[in-house]
């Protein structure tokens, strides 16, 4: 990655640290980039990396329990809710008044429950299947035993593996080393901490928040999926940024890394016109 623009600092929210990487913030249209469970700020680095991009400011941080900021005890902080509060903090934070949210996959469930409270964003690409209420995971994921497996706080090795296996296409040659570190460095209460806050019902129908926030979605997808079944969007009739959820060529999950270009050339395409229309 060119450094020679990327800052890396610490926010301060509710009273933790939060690791945040920046590029380029003196352009008029940010980018905020909100990693995946697990994940961490390096899954963003064939973004960073993009001369695409370059028009635009950079913005990814770690979730809490994640990468390089704090973990907590307080296990609300982990939940879809909580992590909501934590983007909105760091909007306000960083005086953010003209910015896309880009999710994958958990961040793109958090991208989209923030939407009622986001009066400056200008439209949110994530590359994620939206939660219902009730949820139907055996729908939503094609091995729901392999993820019960692994959000667990020991995980063997073997299992830790099928799981990474389950982020890339299954021809994949390259699977990055930050991806199992990462992984690692993860807290294992944030598993605990999600789940507590969907059992709790605390969060929203992200169908619905879809067809009624007014702001404009892409969905994006990788044809080639491991993780989320495909056939689940089928049953929605969503009103999507190109009319319908895009299936990407050579990617699984961990899309924005095994087929960067083609992401990031529909992300310019979908800046350029959700602004231009605003």
């Amino acid at each position: 990655m060119d450094r020679s623009n990327v800052t890396n600092r610490f926010l301060l929210s509710q009273g933790r640290q939060v690791f945040v990487q920046e590029k380029s913030l003196d352009k008029p249209v940010k980018i905020v980039f909100i990693h995946g469970r697990c994940l961490s700020v390096r899954s963003w680095k064939r973004q960073f990396e993009s001369e695409l991009l370059d028009p635009f400011g950079l913005i990814a941080f770690d979730l809490f329990g994640h990468g390089s900021s704090d973990n907590t005890t307080d296990l609300h902080l982990y939940s879809l809710a909580g992590s909501v509060q934590l983007l909105l903090d760091l909007i306000d934070q960083l005086q953010l008044t003209n910015f896309i949210l880009v999710g994958h996959s958990l961040g793109g469930h958090i991208a989209l429950q923030a939407l009622p409270r986001l009066p400056y964003c200008r439209g949110v690409f994530c590359m994620t299947m939206p939660l219902t209420i009730p949820i139907d995971f055996g729908k939503m994921y094609c091995n729901v035993n392999l993820l019960v497996n692994v959000y667990q706080a020991n995980p063997t090795q073997t299992q830790l593996s099928a799981y990474i296996d389950s982020l890339f296409q299954s021809s994949a040659s390259e699977k990055p080393l930050f991806v199992e570190d990462d992984f690692l460095r993860t807290d294992p209460a944030v598993h605990t901490g999600i789940l507590q806050g969907l059992l709790a019902g605390d969060f929203g129908d992200e169908v619905d928040l879809i067809r009624t926030s007014g702001v404009p979605v892409a969905l994006v997808q990788g044809e080639r999926e491991q993780v989320h079944r495909l056939d689940y969007l089928n049953a929605f009739d969503l009103s999507l940024w190109r009319e319908q959820p895009l299936l990407l060529p050579a990617a699984g999950h961990m899309v924005q890394w095994e087929n960067p270009d083609l992401v990031n050339s529909l992300l310019v395409s979908f800046i350029a016109e959700v602004v231009s229309s605003q």
